[in-house]
């Protein structure tokens, strides 16, 4: 199969924001209604545990993703974590 190169609309400067506000807002609203995060958790920990660090650097997640349901959920068992 070909490689197609293609692009997200959102990312485009002529795309408009509230229509780009409006899609992350509802993908954050899913994300907070299914936990998503959760399905993830158990890799976080284990390789948190496994570099020694409490610290998260989160990458083009967009408006944080699943990142802070996350974040509150490891600081409710006793393991606090830093993320950026």
């Amino acid at each position: 199969m070909r490689r197609l190169h293609l692009f997200e609309l959102e990312d485009q400067a002529w795309f408009p924001a509230t229509i780009r506000n409006l899609a992350t807002d509802y993908l954050q609203f899913i994300q907070d209604r299914l936990r998503v995060d959760r399905a993830m958790a158990p890799l976080v920990r284990r390789t948190l545990d496994r570099s020694g660090t409490a610290r998260i650097v989160d990458l083009c997640s967009g408006g944080s993703g699943p990142l802070l349901a996350l974040v509150t959920d490891l600081a409710a068992e006793g393991r606090p974590v830093r993320a950026t």
